[in-house]
């Protein structure tokens, strides 16, 4: 079964030379239907000017057009392969208020569709690629742990990730703090201190199994 589950946590890193604000996790959101090619969650946004990420599957046996609404969100990265398709999307807020986002697929089949997100307080508010300063997708489609890489373009980037796996995770990997689970799909984060240009080790703790990861890197 392909679901998620939501939770919260807080992490806090040291604040940069520059005076910068650290980032912090203020917010998540996830829901999950095996069978849909439509979603919805709500979020609680507690602040203008946050950073909105959020990690969008569908089961399709080619790609889909996915669509994310609620937030003025802008797509960062989609990619897949044999039933595995995400798209990453981020937003920045207005306002806070509980917002329902709502995301859609094509052909999702017998896997569904799976939407997870966080809200991030202290990023940058220009958005686009100033706040979103690096989206990939990585994924295994032979049975392995769920593990991958990316590189931060700024000092104190927050490194978020979130996985839609075949089997179960059991939590987010060392390092990271993460939100709720079920079923096996998580989104994890970490507030870093590290230069631009670190290479950061993202996983998730659980069987292997075949998945599909998005990573964001957030600037400050």
């Amino acid at each position: 079964m392909w679901a998620i589950a939501w939770g919260l946590s807080g992490c806090l890193s040291q604040p940069d030379p520059g005076g910068n604000p650290p980032i912090t996790h203020v917010g998540a959101f996830g829901s999950a239907d095996d069978s849909a090619d439509s979603i919805s969650a709500t979020l609680d946004v507690a602040n203008a000017g946050d950073a909105v990420v959020a990690h969008v599957f569908c089961g399709s046996s080619s790609s889909p057009r996915f669509t994310l609404t609620g937030l003025d969100f802008a797509p960062l990265d989609q990619d897949g392969n044999e039933n595995l398709w995400v798209a990453s999307f981020g937003a920045i807020t207005t306002e806070p208020s509980s917002v329902t986002i709502s995301a859609t697929g094509t052909n999702c089949g017998a896997l569904g569709m799976v939407l997870i997100g966080d809200e991030f307080h202290g990023t940058s508010t220009a958005g686009g690629s100033a706040t979103f300063d690096a989206a990939i997708v990585k994924m295994s489609l032979v049975v392995s742990p769920t593990a991958a890489q990316i590189t931060t373009n700024n000092d104190n980037d927050a490194v978020w990730a979130a996985a839609t796996v075949g089997g179960q995770l059991t939590g987010p990997g060392s390092g990271f703090d993460g939100g709720g689970s079920a079923a096996g799909n998580f989104s994890e984060y970490k507030i870093t201190t590290a230069r631009a240009g670190t290479h950061e080790d993202v996983s998730f703790q659980g069987v292997p199994d075949v998945w599909i990861m998005t990573l964001v890197t957030l600037a400050q």
